[in-house]
């Protein structure tokens, strides 16, 4: 219950759908240019929704030696269990590429490991403030052009914050994507690495890219 109790993702939703936003929508963490902007856009692109399916996460130890084994039953359980209830139970959408994966901190480096080693079950692989390591940027720079390669049409964002504490990390990581032809979507935003923004701009942001990448038939 991370993301809709703790991170307020249905706070999110609820405002998305009846904007203007407000400063307190983001926890305080935009200047008002910016709370212009989001609210312009969503004045020519109106948040249209999206089914958002908030599984338990196992504390997998991401740069432990054994991590494979763990994080490929993680990613398993998301694709054939997860997704496969959500769809039946929802009105989620069957298509890989009306499907998206994202997270924050350990979420975030686990959705980009299971998002890229299945890149034919997602359209869209993102990660907020993940927890990942400068030293690693190569790694996924390889782990993003095989996907892209199985996938072209694979929409990829990285978002992080000013003060985050996995910023150069996430930084390096995409600029490591772009010295390498990957495209992607990249956001420095303002705010901790804390409850504080997934609650604001962490959870707004989530929603609002899978929501303009994502395919709707």
């Amino acid at each position: 219950m991370g993301w809709p109790r703790d991170y307020e993702l249905v706070r999110a939703m609820r405002r998305l759908r009846a904007p203007p936003l407000a400063k307190a929508d983001f926890e305080g963490l935009i200047d008002d240019p910016g709370l212009a902007a989001v609210n312009a856009e969503l004045l020519t692109r109106p948040f249209r929704g999206i089914v958002a399916l908030c599984p338990y996460l196992p504390d997998i130890d991401i740069h432990s030696p054994s991590r494979q084994a763990a994080l490929e039953a993680y990613g398993r359980f998301v694709i054939e269990v997860l997704l496969a209830r959500g769809r039946n139970e929802t009105p989620a959408l069957a298509a890989a590429a009306s499907t998206g994966i994202d997270g924050v901190s350990l979420g975030g480096a686990v959705a980009l490991h299971v998002g890229l080693s299945n890149p034919l079950a997602f359209g869209a692989v993102g990660a907020i403030q993940p927890a990942i390591r400068v030293e690693d940027a190569a790694f996924w720079a390889e782990r993003a052009l095989a996907a892209r390669r199985q996938n072209p049409a694979l929409q990829l964002r990285l978002l992080t914050s000013e003060d985050d504490h996995f910023r150069e990390a996430v930084t390096r990581t995409s600029q490591s994507w772009r010295a390498a032809g990957i495209t992607h979507d990249f956001k420095i935003a303002a705010g901790p690495h804390d409850y504080v923004f997934n609650r604001g701009p962490g959870s707004i942001e989530l929603l609002r890219w899978h929501d303009a990448v994502l395919q709707r038939a």
